[in-house]
């Protein structure tokens, strides 16, 4: 019901600005569609309650695609839905430890300043929402180590992000944007074991990424 919500005020709040902008006229609207891919680092941080242990994610592409809407050249907002899959290792002292590989889906709705310029360069800077549908797939040698039949399952959850970027204009209608974003998102495990009560694990999955695209406007 949460996530149907999300994406149902994200969708009508990115609509409506697009609507009320062109209705009242004050600047030609834009519009546009686009493809691009990101180099994904979540950050590793330490486990709190193992001594000298710390988490560990594998960096990884994450391609998405994108719709803008520029109110003017001062204003956009942008819609970004992406894919990501990378690994969890545990890092102990002397060895690491596979957990499995965790996929994410994040929708994100980013609101753009655009900084004035000439020449067809339009940098700017953002921030926005994030949310994350979650699916973890846990490694064979993780599961021999845990009680027979246990599993974990990843909640879906709310970040924020901000973000840093250009946007260079190749012809009127095609543009070329480079993208940098740091996200703030803790995602909650739930571990379920036969005989014994669930138990939610926190992680931290803030990340950096860095991305380059292309986008044709209409």
């Amino acid at each position: 019901m949460k996530k149907t919500l999300l994406i149902a005020v994200c969708a009508i709040c990115f609509f409506s600005l697009c609507t009320g902008a062109y209705a009242e006229g004050e600047r030609t609207w834009k519009f546009g569609v686009g493809a691009e891919v990101s180099f994904l680092k979540t950050l590793d941080y330490d486990v709190d309650d193992v001594a000298s242990t710390e988490q560990t994610f594998e960096a990884t592409a994450m391609p998405g695609v994108n719709m803008t809407f520029f109110f003017n050249q001062y204003f956009s907002t942008e819609l970004t839905l992406a894919y990501a899959k990378y690994e969890m290792e545990l890092d102990v002292p002397g060895t690491k430890i596979e957990q499995g590989e965790l996929e994410q889906v994040p929708l994100l709705l980013t609101f753009r300043a655009h900084m004035p310029s000439e020449g067809g360069f339009s940098p700017y800077i953002g921030a926005g929402l994030s949310y994350f549908f979650n699916d973890f797939d846990m490694s064979d040698f993780y599961s021999r180590n845990l009680a027979k039949g246990t599993s974990i399952d990843p909640d879906d959850g709310l970040g924020f992000h901000a973000n840093l970027g250009m946007e260079i204009d190749v012809t009127d209608n095609l543009s070329f944007d480079i993208d940098g974003k740091y996200t703030w998102y803790e995602e909650e495990f739930v571990i379920k074991s036969p005989g014994n009560r669930d138990r939610q694990e926190d992680v931290e999955l803030n990340s950096l990424s860095i991305g380059a695209g292309m986008k044709v406007y209409f």
